[in-house]
């Protein structure tokens, strides 16, 4: 994967730490045993819940989400987006908004609601989108989408639903597209807060590449396929 800091205002090297995620699995998640109680087999569970089973009472599945293979799939093939700055954000009731960050990083822009216009959400909704400075081309041919950070942190907006295609020739800016209620409110984004998870078409180990180039004095970096084989590396 490609990248560029095109806000030239700023260092022309930004670690890409400051925007990404490494491990998309959340410290909840880690900690959690795959049993109820934190048992270990079903069999301890058979044991704890025997008498009420023979009293015909329904126990439930013993079961923790740890378990569910769809979440699982999900930590595999995505990768979440944190906010690179403080953002102070209110909106109105009338669908405008003001925002204001003391960084460089992510900046907030608005879609007109005459773009969407007869749908609820421009009725309802004030479309917003959380911009980073951040073009990106991917080395081969991927589909990817934004989804809600909701295994990280909760946060008031939602993520619009929408597919990217990508190819080796296309490059993307970095836009995540939110909606927030259309009503006075008053927000703070903090820096390294999940702001979006990236969910890839496939699994991101397959993305991973050992080499790694990263050159000072310009603007793009070439990370050799993916931003996934930088952690840890120096600049240099």
């Amino acid at each position: 994967m490609f990248y560029d800091y095109v806000d030239r205002s700023v260092s022309n090297y930004i670690e890409v730490s400051d925007w990404v995620r490494f491990n998309p699995k959340p410290s909840w998640w880690k900690s959690l045993s795959p049993l109820l109680g934190g048992l270990t087999s079903k069999d301890e569970y058979i044991k704890l819940a025997w008498r009420r089973m023979l009293d015909g009472e329904h126990v439930g599945s013993p079961r923790t989400v740890k378990t569910c293979p769809g979440i699982g799939q999900f930590f595999k093939q995505s990768l979440p987006l944190v906010f690179m700055n403080d953002i102070f954000l209110e909106t109105f009731a009338d669908g405008s908004f003001k925002w204001r960050s003391y960084y460089n990083g992510v900046s907030v822009a608005e879609h007109s609601p005459d773009q969407i216009t007869g749908s609820q959400i421009s009725r309802d909704l004030i479309t917003l989108k959380f911009q980073f400075p951040i073009t990106w081309l991917t080395d081969k041919p991927i589909q990817v989408c934004f989804a809600d950070p909701v295994y990280h942190n909760v946060m008031p907006y939602t993520i619009a639903p929408g597919i990217l295609a990508k190819t080796n020739t296309n490059i993307n800016y970095l836009n995540v597209i939110v909606f927030f209620p259309k009503k006075a409110a008053q927000f703070v984004f903090y820096k390294n807060e999940v702001c979006a998870v990236l969910q890839s078409s496939e699994p991101i180990t397959k993305l991973i590449k050992k080499d790694h180039l990263a050159i000072e004095n310009k603007f793009q970096y070439n990370l050799s396929a993916s931003i996934f084989a930088t952690k840890g590396k120096d600049r240099n």
